[in-house]
């Protein structure tokens, strides 16, 4: 069974005549985004598209390679009714939801005052510890938003460290790889990492905070019936969960910038600086002249620095208009 996702709003001229010779469904002028894996975001159904809407085995849902699909729904915000496929959905815009990378109920997360809760007692009123990349010191930051998925049945996948300590995730979830000095996204193909090294939060003899490593010992899949939560931190984006140094899933765009050193988990300041010189940063009026979100938001994802990651080619405005949306949508701004 097979549905074609195209972002023409028709066949082009100079295609040949047979392109789609076993009838297909074709959903035209689709929003298609993605770096490293083009996906659909949206498209606007009619009484016309998808064409060959009557073909054998009815219309199926696209597809991506390590991330699911959830369902459509006729809102950006994925608010209100879901709808499995195409078929039930009423005519009009309809929005793509993949599953969002979370962790597991049960994660524990480090508050910035150094207790822990359990990531599904978090209120949203606190702050969290975070790593500042700036300073290469440990901070803190307000959680700007949790999303959470209903209780049901997921693919959990568990990493397991060297020292015990096992993280549960669900489709996808961010760590600070200490080999590759980034943040290393962890899917269901996680096995690929078994034996790098990845940060962890300790401490010394005096209590006070350290960075340790672990190494990543062992990989298990397994289906169960959990929670899924993901916090997003503001500025920073990043938090503890188990102790380990993490980002939410889905904020690769916006990770990874600057070249970080090895020994301070700290930004090269000399190749910090020629990465601005070279491309320069966003002012918000300019940012919002090409897309048009709060401040708050801006400085929220730290969008002055978009400009570099563009400039090297590791995302582009599409993507980075995408991931605005989604999350803009749970700031309510």
């Amino acid at each position: 069974m097979l549905t074609v996702f195209c972002a023409h709003q028709s066949k082009p001229s100079g295609w040949a005549s047979e392109w789609n010779s076993s009838n297909r469904p074709v959903a035209w002028g689709c929003n298609i985004t993605g770096t490293y894996e083009s996906y659909v975001t949206s498209f606007t159904k009619s009484a016309t598209n998808p064409t060959n809407s009557g073909a054998v085995n009815g219309i199926s849902n696209p597809h991506r390679n390590t991330i699911d699909f959830e369902g459509w729904y006729t809102s950006a915000d994925f608010s209100g009714t879901k709808y499995s496929n195409i078929a039930s959905a009423p005519n009009g815009t309809l929005y793509a939801k993949w599953k969002d990378s979370c962790i597991s109920e049960g994660s524990i997360i480090t508050l910035a005052d150094g207790t822990s809760k359990a990531v599904e007692e978090l209120t949203g009123d606190e702050r969290l510890l975070v790593w500042n990349m700036f300073t290469g010191e440990f901070d803190s930051a307000p959680i700007l938003f949790i999303d959470k998925d209903a209780r049901s049945e997921y693919e959990v996948i568990n990493l397991n460290f060297s020292d015990g300590t096992t993280v549960k995730i669900i489709s996808e979830h961010a760590f600070w790889d200490v080999d590759l000095k980034k943040y290393v996204y962890l899917r269901n193909d996680a096995a690929k990492y078994v034996g790098h090294r990845f940060n962890k939060q300790s401490a010394d003899e005096n209590g006070n905070k350290v960075n340790t490593s672990v190494t990543l010992v062992s990989v298990d899949i397994i289906t169960e019936t959990t929670t899924a939560y993901s916090p997003v931190t503001y500025g920073h984006l990043c938090y503890y969960v188990n102790g380990m140094l993490s980002m939410p899933g889905a904020t690769e765009p916006l990770a990874n910038i600057f070249e970080v050193d090895a020994e301070t988990m700290r930004y090269d300041a000399d190749k910090l600086q020629a990465d601005i010189e070279e491309y320069g940063l966003y002012t918000y009026e300019e940012f919002a002249a090409l897309m048009p979100i709060s401040e708050e938001v801006f400085e929220a994802f730290n969008g002055k620095y978009l400009k570099v990651a563009i400039g090297k080619k590791l995302t582009d405005l599409d993507t980075i208009s995408k991931l605005i949306e989604r999350y803009s949508a749970f700031l309510n701004i």
